[in-house]
């Protein structure tokens, strides 16, 4: 089983204040509709981020794999899919979200041990069909029984211009759309019309 854990949100939106204003013809000295202006983006945000499977601007990310299985299959069955290592990898986790940036941490936990960190020479992140995995060596001491903690960064960068002009449009109109029908039920169809945008940036599920 998996758990995911947003531990550091997003220190800016892809679409600014600003730039939703302008798109809506207000004023850009009215305050009185900015909080909501504000939900409304972070709301368009989040509908993309779960629509694509992506982060898009700079967030960390906790991830626990409690007892991942271990991989039983040979060394060439790793290379022929670009996921090689020194030696098979024992345990191989695909990452959840895309764009990846870096890891932080990468350690166990058990009930018997407290928590230990795992450097950087015990484990290896490699490229696969668009996606990003996580090989822990076959020469790292991992128990079986024990979580596996990844404290891993996902994003286009950390500024709204690092994120695709097509993402930042979409995530606009949708802004703009929740704002307009603030207080009513969006409707399905219209938000997944808007959502199409994008849909060339879903993450493929293997």
């Amino acid at each position: 089983m998996a758990i995911y854990t947003l531990i550091q949100k997003p220190a800016k939106e892809p679409v600014s204040l600003e730039l939703l204003k302008d798109f809506l013809k207000i004023d850009p000295g009215e305050q009185d509709h900015d909080r909501s202006l504000q939900g409304a983006i972070q709301t368009a945000r989040a509908m993309v981020e779960q629509y694509t499977s992506r982060a898009l601007i700079a967030q960390k990310w906790q991830l626990k794999f409690e007892r991942p299985v271990r991989q039983k299959q040979p060394h060439w069955w790793y290379e022929n899919k670009g996921l090689s290592c020194i030696g098979a990898p024992q345990v191989l986790l695909k990452l959840p979200f895309c764009p990846f940036m870096s890891i932080e941490k990468v350690a166990s936990k058990g009930n018997r041990r407290g928590e230990r960190i795992f450097d950087a020479t015990h484990y290896e992140i490699k490229e696969f069909a668009g996606t990003h995995a996580l090989a822990l060596r076959s020469d790292c001491a991992f128990i079986q029984d024990e979580t596996l903690v990844v404290d891993a960064i996902f994003g286009y960068g950390h500024d709204a211009d690092d994120v695709p002009m097509l993402i930042r449009q979409c995530i606009l109109r949708l802004a703009g759309y929740l704002f307009d029908y603030r207080g009513v039920n969006p409707g399905h169809k219209a938000t997944a019309e808007i959502l199409a945008m994008v849909s060339g940036y879903k993450v493929i599920k293997l």
